[in-house]
């Protein structure tokens, strides 16, 4: 099973580093005497993963799906979750933000048109 999953089927082989960053949704200020006063509203996380050596067919798989739902709101699995894709997805906003070609060999197959991606994870 891989790290992470989209959609509820689209895994993302390969995944070597995650970035965990949790996003408090509120603001907070120091009153005139320095007490600190919070309004949180909710707490979101973000998360950046990187794959490395895809094939370019899963590739434009994971690429096809974002397009498709137009970069916004899919559901998104990560193996920290617990449970199956099918059953403890969340909704979350995924981005390619680096897309970089690169040579590799797999099972004796050469491919001269892999990538290594980053993915931005937003929770909606």
């Amino acid at each position: 099973m891989s790290v992470v999953v989209i959609n509820g089927n689209i895994e993302v082989p390969n995944v070597y580093e995650q970035d965990i960053d949790t996003d408090i949704i509120g603001e907070s200020e120091r009153t005139a005497l320095g007490t600190l006063r919070s309004d949180v509203i909710t707490a979101k996380d973000e998360w950046v993963f990187e794959a490395r050596y895809l094939t370019y067919s899963k590739y434009t798989e994971i690429k096809n799906h974002l397009i498709d739902v137009l970069y916004t709101s899919t559901d998104f699995w990560y193996d920290e979750f617990g449970g199956t894709p099918a059953d403890d997805s969340i909704k979350a906003k995924i981005e390619i933000i680096g897309d970089e070609r690169v040579q590799f060999r797999r099972d004796g197959t050469f491919h001269d048109d892999g990538r290594n991606i980053t993915l931005e994870v937003r929770e909606r």
